[in-house]
């Protein structure tokens, strides 16, 4: 049930895990047999391979999931298209509920 709900859930996180681990692994032993030890990873080194590993996670993936999710009708239309909807959707209703906020409180 949460992965309608969630479409993140429905494959760009598997992804992005799968992608993210296999970078953990190919650093912790690429350091490990040039150093004869097992780094540690701190959280910053973290961070940035998390980023590195979203640009790997496709378009068409995340298009994917919210396809599956019921959000986008016409199967046909173009995944980076459907994102730009989505996020205009996103930035208008941000919008409205910044003026709902102001109106609020005028």
């Amino acid at each position: 049930m949460t992965s309608v709900v969630q479409p993140m859930d429905q494959g760009v996180i598997k992804n992005l895990k799968h992608f993210y681990r296999r970078h953990l692994v190919q650093t912790l032993l690429t350091d490990s047999l040039e150093k004869n030890t097992f780094s540690k990873i701190d959280i910053l080194q973290a961070a940035r391979m998390f980023h590195r590993t979203w640009g790997q996670v496709s378009q068409t993936t995340i298009a994917n999931c919210f396809k599956k999710a019921g959000f986008a009708k016409n199967s046909d239309q173009n995944p980076s298209e459907v994102l730009k909807k989505m996020l205009l959707l996103h930035l208008m209703d941000g919008k409205q509920q910044h003026l709902k906020n102001m109106l609020m409180w005028t």
